[in-house]
């Protein structure tokens, strides 16, 4: 198992492992600082496996972090391991689960079964972490800490890019080797949960964690954004610029575009995609959906990303159908919400709508 799991992070050869794929996209994950209250470069990662928070569940939990306290002496940091470290939960990537429920039947460990799929992912995830650290703050010298929903956001753009070539299903929830959104009633990967939590706001920031549901909704507003706006140099851009906020996110925009982009209006144009997503023809940059691969280039590095549909999880997603519902939903910045004004609409229709001075409207017709 230990022989697997080293192996898909980094083996012998180029641009086979999950080391060099991640490295050729954001960059080295170390090197010497020049501060001497960090640890040096000397060449090593250390995978930890260990039982997180002591729980001994296969069916769930933590299944790895990277904390960056272990980039610093201990003398600086006490509880520093002074290595350049991330931890995978060895219970959970232990486990034979087939589908990763605690009740299924289990015919022995392999590496296709759930959970240490799981771990492959995560162990992506964890490295953009850790290469965001270092890039963020030593090489780009950004003036403080990424906030929360960005940093995570760029973790499960890396799975969505890693995916096809982990041979995992990634954050979309579908298998890598289908180029197309997949099947109706997936109840798979991280957009379930964002159907189901449509509502919730983007811009969230937690001292030491994100809530479960905010994951899918900075997944979703990754996955339109990367799919629109440069694929693996979007991530590249947001990652390697001197911005810790939302305008990392319109730099990198800016940066494919090559004009003027506000937050604000990305947050519009995800909406109307959002509601496009089950059409293959839908205009640029409201596409989430192109009936196969969006595919990207980095460094003469070629990455899939795979199509999709919103329409094609379980729950779809979930829109306000009052007024009432409406005025309720705002829930912070970054937040949009989303009422289905009318179906099969014909004739002359009007509404009065009245919205406060820092919202905006964009009404979106969609014709069969």
């Amino acid at each position: 198992m230990i022989d697997i799991l080293k192996e898909k992070f980094l083996k012998t050869g180029l641009d086979n492992d999950i080391y060099d794929w991640t490295t050729n996209i954001l960059g080295a994950e170390w090197g010497n600082t020049g501060y001497s209250n960090l640890i040096g470069f000397n060449g090593e990662i250390t995978i930890l496996l260990a039982d997180i928070d002591g729980d001994n569940s296969d069916n769930g939990g933590v299944v790895g972090y990277f904390w960056a306290g272990n980039n610093f002496t201990a003398s600086d940091v006490p509880d520093s391991n002074e290595r350049i470290m991330f931890v995978v939960d060895s219970v959970m990537y232990a486990s034979p689960s087939t589908d990763g429920s605690p009740t299924d039947s289990n015919t022995g460990w392999t590496d296709s079964a759930f959970w240490p799929k799981v771990v492959f992912s995560t162990l992506a995830h964890e490295f953009q972490h850790m290469i965001h650290f270092y890039q963020k703050t030593f090489i780009a010298e950004a003036p403080g800490t990424t906030e929360t929903w960005i940093n995570e956001m760029c973790s499960m753009l890396v799975e969505d890019f890693l995916a096809d070539k982990i041979g995992v299903e990634g954050p979309r929830g579908v298998s890598p080797q289908i180029s197309t959104a997949g099947d109706p009633g997936n109840k798979d990967g991280r957009l379930p949960w964002f159907n189901q939590y449509l509502f919730r706001p983007l811009i969230v920031n937690y001292p030491k964690t994100f809530y479960v549901q905010d994951y899918p909704v900075a997944y979703a507003f990754g996955a339109w954004l990367a799919r629109n706006y440069g694929g693996v140099e979007f991530l590249n851009n947001v990652v390697s610029s001197g911005y810790t906020d939302k305008r990392a996110i319109e730099y990198a925009v800016q940066a494919y575009t090559g004009g003027t982009e506000s937050f604000e209006r990305l947050l519009q144009r995800w909406g109307g995609a959002i509601f496009l997503s089950d059409r293959t023809e839908a205009p640029p940059m409201y596409q989430y959906n192109s009936g196969g691969w969006f595919t990207s280039t980095i460094n003469g590095n070629e990455y899939n990303l795979g199509s999709i549909n919103l329409y094609n999880y379980d729950p779809a997603p979930e829109m306000a159908v009052s007024a009432s519902e409406l005025s309720s939903g705002l829930k912070g910045p970054g937040s949009n919400v989303y009422l289905l004004a009318k179906e099969n609409a014909s004739g002359h229709l009007s509404w009065d709508i009245t919205i406060p001075d820092d919202v905006r409207l964009t009404v979106i017709f969609k014709g069969k």
